[in-house]
């Protein structure tokens, strides 16, 4: 009978150990399921979680697909058992990080020693040469890093309504070089559409290391009262402005604009709220800015130096 019963408490306790192992399974399976998506109205893409990546194994380009595939993503549990997986932890992948959370290591002194600037375009809608010069040296001047360009290369497809998912999902799919050992890589896309239909926005963040902006409305906004190039060159600079961590998407000091989350309260820094906007010509007073200002770059210093 004892034998009967120490049995039966032996096969209770298995059942019960695998009902456990099964939950935390289950509980690690949920951390890595991607967040629903949302807008903030200041032109980031937001959501509760890091959306999935796609890694680039040997340094090729991921999956494109419908959207970006799963696992890998910074809410991840990584084992450093090996120096292999030591290795892997350290690699970016592509829509990986938050708005913001890739500015430590392309800033930072002995993380990376470079930048790369991946730029992508659909046809019709490729930057001007000075836009990419000057978003180049606005790199090179808050990371004190040398900084390259892959591009700009031509990305497939047509207008649409773009999400923040599809933007990821195009970023990783035209992506050539792997960031996060010696390098930190921005993937910047020019895209004919709108992002979710809002023809108000020109450009958008959508993770740390990807931005868009939208050349259709670019060229809608400018009308005739401005160049284009003129609103591509602010919008653009005002998106990888929040891939650096402006405005306060890092540091908490409180300086932004409280209406408009991520963005300055100066109307003379490309950070300014309505620079991204269809608004962004009733900033011609005193020229439509186009470039960081001091509290920006006394951020990015801050941020550099950790």
């Amino acid at each position: 009978m004892r034998r009967m019963v120490t049995g039966s408490r032996r096969a209770i306790a298995l059942l019960l150990g695998a009902a456990l192992l099964a939950a935390a399974c289950g509980a690690d399976g949920d951390r890595a399921e991607p967040a629903d998506e949302t807008t903030s109205t200041s032109g980031v893409a937001v959501g509760t979680q890091e959306p999935s990546a796609t890694t680039l194994p040997g340094g090729g380009p991921g999956s494109g697909g419908g959207g970006p595939a799963g696992g890998g993503g910074a809410g991840g549990v990584v084992t450093p058992t090996t120096a292999a997986t030591t290795a892997e932890a350290s690699v970016i992948a592509v829509g990986s990080r938050r708005v913001g959370e890739v500015a430590p290591p392309l800033l930072q002194p002995g993380r990376g020693d470079r930048v790369v600037l991946e730029v992508r375009a659909q046809a019709g809608a490729g930057p001007d040469a000075a836009t990419v010069d000057h978003v180049v040296q606005a790199l090179r001047d808050a990371s004190r890093k040398a900084v390259s360009v892959d591009g700009v290369d031509p990305l497939a497809g047509s207008a649409r309504d773009w999400t923040a998912r599809d933007i990821v999902a195009a970023a990783a799919g035209a992506a050539q070089v792997e960031s996060g050992r010696d390098q930190v890589v921005l993937r910047l896309l020019f895209l004919r559409g709108t992002f979710e239909g809002n023809a108000d926005i020109l450009g958008v963040a959508v993770s740390g290391d990807v931005a868009a902006v939208f050349s259709d409305r670019v060229d809608a906004a400018a009308g005739l009262l401005v160049a284009p190039a003129v609103v591509e060159d602010a919008v653009t600079m005002h998106e990888v402005g929040h891939l650096l961590g402006l405005v306060d998407l890092l540091l908490g000091s409180g300086r932004g604009d409280p209406e408009h989350p991520g963005h300055s309260r100066n109307r003379r820094s490309v950070m300014f709220w309505q620079v991204e906007s269809g608004l962004i010509t009733q900033l011609l007073d005193g020229g439509i800015p186009r470039d960081f200002d001091a509290d920006d770059r006394a951020e990015l210093a801050q941020i550099r130096a950790g």
